[in-house]
């Protein structure tokens, strides 16, 4: 209905001398929040990046209850050197545990790493469960994020780096991607993908020699193809089943040998894994001669 039922204003809370930033500049983004995690008791953990600060606040009433990191960090630190620095990301693991990605634009030696804590909100104690830093070390100054998957890797966007890797509990890599040209990515997930493609599979065929002939499909996107049937007959829409071969990735290749006639009309068929028909490929067809002749 509109109606607003929590409001909560930074500068009801903190100091701007909180801040690292440069408070004489001509910007005065002194808090510059990132991320906003409810919390399995109901309230509220908010990252600041220009405090270097995760703050929890109260719900019901917006009260700070406490701070961790940054200039007014309330909590002893345990198995490491040193706090994050400008993180962003913060999450609540199934754990209990919580982790956030750890940019350090502003500590030496220069580097970025995904971070998991355990942390006593109680006693007001943190320690470092788990890290993860790439090698050679990736620095991302700006973005950044850690997704704990359901089996208990880790994928990491390297943010302003233009990275993002999938680490596994021991610190072996699963995944990893470089962008090009420049590119960055402010986080980074991974999610069951389920894609069916507007379009029909994409066959078109090659005759490296006089008695082969070589089809290749690709149907971008879609997820639910397991293998691939060839229909071939000497005339258009044949329903002769000559092969079936499993997909092989993003193309599949089928070789044929010996064309029975002087034209042969080629379609492929994507099936599931339950062997269900899914839609029909374009035709194409190759003469006696090994010559293609036409592409519909």
């Amino acid at each position: 209905a509109k109606n607003v039922v929590f409001e909560w204003r930074s500068w009801d809370h903190f100091q701007i001398t909180d801040s690292w930033i440069n408070l004489i500049g001509t910007r005065l983004d002194f808090v510059h929040g990132n991320a906003v995690e409810p919390d399995v008791d109901g309230n509220l953990m908010f990252s600041s990046r220009n405090l270097s600060e995760i703050t929890k606040i109260s719900r019901q009433t917006g009260a700070v209850m406490w701070r961790l990191g940054g200039k007014m960090n309330q909590f002893t630190l345990y198995n490491d050197t040193e706090f994050f620095d400008t993180q962003h990301d913060i999450r609540r693991l199934a754990s209990g545990n919580i982790s956030l990605f750890d940019n350090r634009a502003n500590l030496q030696p220069q580097y970025s790493r995904a971070v998991e804590y355990q942390i006593d909100e109680i006693n007001k104690v943190v320690s470092l469960a788990w890290q993860y830093r790439n090698t050679p070390d990736t620095v991302a100054w700006a973005m950044g994020n850690a997704q704990r998957l359901p089996n208990g890797n880790t994928v990491i966007g390297w943010g302003s780096a233009g990275r993002a890797t999938e680490a596994k509990p021991d610190g072996s890599v699963a995944f990893d991607l470089v962008f090009g040209g420049g590119a960055m990515s402010y986080r980074a997930f991974r999610f069951p993908w389920h894609g069916h493609p507007m379009q029909v599979p994409r066959l078109t065929l090659d005759c490296p020699d006089a008695t082969t002939t070589v089809l290749k499909v690709s149907w971008n996107g879609a997820t639910d193809v397991t293998a691939y049937r060839v229909y071939a007959g000497p005339r258009t829409r044949p329903t002769t089943l000559v092969a079936t071969q499993p997909k092989q990735g993003y193309e599949t290749e089928i070789v044929v040998r010996d064309l029975p006639n002087a034209r042969t009309y080629f379609r492929v068929m994507p099936v599931d894994n339950l062997g269900w028909e899914m839609v029909w490929s374009n035709e194409v067809y190759a003469a006696k001669l090994y010559i293609p002749i036409s592409v519909r």
